[in-house]
């Protein structure tokens, strides 16, 4: 009578039952428990705050008289027909809307509402927008022990989130881009990918810095898909901001121009070229600036190309989102501390997945990384001129991603096609299935009890009752997987 292999379905499902009931058994655990429940104070302050500083500021303008006005002034400007108006700013105005002329319609509905239901508005938009990222990165990024928890209170919580929220910025939009993309890519919509990963393109400093990822393979469905929902709102919106774009490109120039002579603060950027400009003390750029950055800046470029290029179906979308937001923080030109510490966030996601490195070093040293971007933004507010750090600190981490992915598509390729490891009780059944058992007949009448007699087995039909037992380890009995046979198959 032979044993019944275990194959590699049943291997497979065996691991995925004990991983489940060892999730199971965390989420019922303290542990979990006291995550959960400072998630829930953390969450339950930051709110507390924020609506707080909405009723301090409630008939207060000059509390409001921040960068959302330039969103508001587009909105009611939009709504007089005249678009190119809408980068006409005047002498009294602080904050210039410095968006492409597609982007206008998003403001629209702020011209709508009165001064302080509009920035109402604006918090609204942008707190929903990160809880539906943090949401959205849970499916993909949640292992189930809460420390994905934890991530999304110190996310929640962090200075410049508030700051975001408070200033009004368009931070949160581009969040829902990167973790929208990445989460329909990783379920294969690419057409909701894609949508999404179009949102980017109201940023256009950030959005061409990935315009040569997409070019890879693996990624021209999702690129399609983009390119499609950007050119569909450049053409719906053309006849009214036509004459806009003119006067878009006219206030982008003055602002780089501002910024070349030094009169924009530096020390709130977070970019590689701008940590090398406050190391030089050189804030108007130097030649020999621009030229390291360059170098750099190529270098890491072309390390990032490459790792997509090569990253195979088992290279998860949420790393490879996660390199590109690393690539926009530390290859942008021009990236203020509170869209780079928002943008980064699906990088600092993938980190939680402890099981998704190849290369156990470079994880750890990530995580240096992910220490010093705290300390950083910690110490932003005392010192500004700190946040620059955060610059070769998102380049160091860009560059240990791409190591690690690349070092997993060289093991991935010199093992072969993934298959489920044999467990002992399936070398124990195949050599009971290989062995040469002599048949014979077999007596009629009940199975005697007892010891096996020596000798050939009679031939015949085989007594109901008996059954081939599975030797399969029960993941539940350790002894039993220790000694590779189940419980079931000892009796």
């Amino acid at each position: 009578m032979g044993a019944t292999t275990v194959g590699a379905n049943g291997c497979q499902e065996d691991g995925e039952f004990c991983r489940q009931e060892a999730v199971q058994a965390f989420t019922s655990s303290p542990a979990l428990r006291r995550r959960r429940i400072g998630h829930l104070v953390g969450l339950g302050l930051f709110l507390t705050v924020l609506v707080l500083w909405l009723i301090s500021a409630f008939g207060r303008p000059e509390l409001l008289d921040r960068d959302w006005v330039a969103f508001d002034n587009a909105g009611w400007r939009a709504l007089s027909g005249n678009w190119s108006s809408v980068y006409t700013a005047s002498a009294d105005e602080k904050w210039a809307y410095l968006y492409p002329p597609f982007a206008v319609p998003l403001a629209v509905p702020l011209g709508l509402l009165p001064y302080f239901a509009s920035y109402a508005l604006v918090v609204a938009m942008g707190l929903g927008g990160l809880m539906w990222s943090c949401r959205r990165l849970g499916t993909i990024a949640d292992a189930g022990d809460g420390r994905f928890l934890v991530f999304c209170s110190a996310l929640l919580c962090a200075p410049t989130t508030l700051q975001v929220l408070i200033t009004g910025q368009y931070s949160w939009l581009y969040l829902v881009a990167l973790v929208g993309a990445a989460s329909y890519w990783e379920q294969g919509d690419d057409r909701r990918a894609g949508w999404c990963l179009a949102l980017l393109a109201v940023k256009p400093n950030l959005a061409v810095l990935i315009l040569p990822l997409l070019a890879v393979r693996r990624c021209r469905g999702l690129a399609r898909h983009a390119g499609s929902a950007v050119l569909a709102a450049v053409v719906v919106t053309l006849p009214v901001s036509i004459e806009a774009w003119p006067r878009f490109v006219d206030a982008v120039r003055t602002v780089a121009t501002v910024q070349e002579q030094g009169n924009a603060p530096m020390e709130k950027q977070i970019t590689l070229l701008s940590f090398l400009r406050v190391v030089a003390g050189n804030f108007d750029g130097s030649a020999v600036t621009w030229v390291l950055w360059c170098v750099l800046g190529v270098a890491l470029a072309a390390v990032t190309l490459h790792a997509w290029r090569r990253a195979d179906d088992a290279t998860p979308a949420l790393r490879l989102v996660g390199m590109a937001a690393l690539a926009m923080v530390a290859l942008s030109p021009r990236l203020y501390f509170y869209d780079g510490l928002i943008v980064a966030a699906p990088a600092a996601s993938w980190y939680l997945r402890r099981d998704g490195y190849t290369l156990r070093p470079v994880r750890r040293l990530e995580g240096l990384c992910l220490l010093g971007i705290g300390v950083v933004t910690a110490l932003f507010f005392p010192w500004p001129a700190v946040s620059t750090a955060f610059g070769p600190l998102a380049g160091t981490w860009l560059a240990l991603e791409a190591a690690d992915v690349l070092a997993g598509v060289r093991a991935r390729s010199r093992s072969g096609p993934a298959e489920a490891p044999l467990s002992d009780a399936t070398t124990v059944g195949s050599a009971v299935r290989d062995s040469p058992v002599p048949v014979g007949p077999v007596p009629a009448g009940p199975v005697p009890v007892g010891p096996v007699p020596a000798g050939p087995i009679p031939a015949g039909p085989i007594p109901a009752g008996l059954g081939t037992p599975r030797l399969v380890p029960d993941c539940r009995q350790p002894q039993a997987v220790a000694d590779g046979v189940s419980s079931r198959a000892r009796g």
